[in-house]
């Protein structure tokens, strides 16, 4: 497990600063700017939002197209090697999420870019911002969405809140990843987008910083519902034992998660399947 964790501290800072630097590239590209000129500042709103729908649905597609074909390759890194969402269920997150991502995500994002952002301060077709600001912004993105996310989370998991606003997301003992989003529009709003959005609108980021730091979430929480522990890719496991076990795992990074012990079974299981790879006789 602690190698795991390494990989992650080296990877994910990689995926993020791919991701933010094509999304820097197309900003400052040539045909970017002459759709701009044509179009006008606010049409790089509509660009950061489609950009970020057809991240997560990518993403999910090809989750979707490996849960179907099964292929050898993959299954070796499944999670929970038994276990596959059938073809109601998937079909149902799909529609679940479709919906959430048009009527809860996008009108939110609306505000945020149309009224919350400019409140702020923050102009559609400004210059970039260094790479010291786009890595500190980055680094508070996750601090906030890890007190938001795992609070609101711990919220919906008790008894007066669970049926009606969470149980939903829990249908699946073994996630997939557009189950990211299969949630009522209650849980949508004040869990899964919130906690996304409330980190660029305190820092007053620039447009280019808040499109690569939502297509780097969506990325990953597609990969974390996924159930399939990839190499080089976002871990999934801290929160398929959620998704198993329900009282455990809150949070994104597991740093709350470790503050308030909801992650002891956890780290239990991972010693012991840990312990049980070093036992295991090698072949001659």
């Amino acid at each position: 497990m602690k190698r795991r964790e390494t990989m992650d501290a080296v990877f994910m800072p990689l995926w993020a600063t791919g991701v933010t630097m094509a999304v820097r590239a197309a900003y400052a590209s040539t045909w970017f700017q002459r759709y701009v000129e044509r179009h006008g500042p606010e049409a790089i709103y509509p660009s950061s939002l489609g950009l970020s729908f057809v991240v997560f649905w990518t993403h999910s597609a090809l989750m979707m197209v490996i849960d179907y074909t099964k292929p050898a390759w993959a299954t070796q890194f499944k999670v929970q090697p038994d276990k596959y969402a059938s073809s109601s269920m998937t079909w149902s997150a799909v529609k679940v999420a479709l919906v959430n991502l048009l009527a809860v995500a996008l009108p939110m994002s609306i505000v945020m870019f149309k009224v919350v952002l400019p409140w702020r301060g923050v102009v559609p077709h400004g210059l970039l911002p260094s790479w010291g600001s786009v890595v500190f912004e980055f680094c508070s993105f996750l601090v906030v969405e890890e007190f938001l996310f795992y609070y609101s989370h711990r919220m919906f998991h008790t008894r007066a809140l669970y049926a009606t606003y969470h149980k939903k997301h829990h249908e699946f003992t073994a996630p997939i990843g557009v189950a990211a989003v299969y949630c009522t529009p209650v849980e949508m709003a004040v869990a899964n987008v919130f906690p996304l959005m409330a980190g660029p609108v305190l820092m007053g980021s620039h447009v280019t910083t808040t499109t690569a730091w939502f297509c780097v979430a969506l990325i990953n929480t597609v990969q974390t519902h996924s159930g399939y522990d990839f190499p080089f890719m976002a871990c999934p496991r801290a929160h398929d034992f959620h998704h198993e076990t329900f009282n455990e795992n809150f949070g994104v990074l597991g740093v709350l998660d470790t503050v308030h012990h909801t992650n002891v079974k956890f780290l239990e299981r991972m010693a012991e399947q840990t312990n049980a790879q070093v036992k295991k006789p090698k072949a001659a």
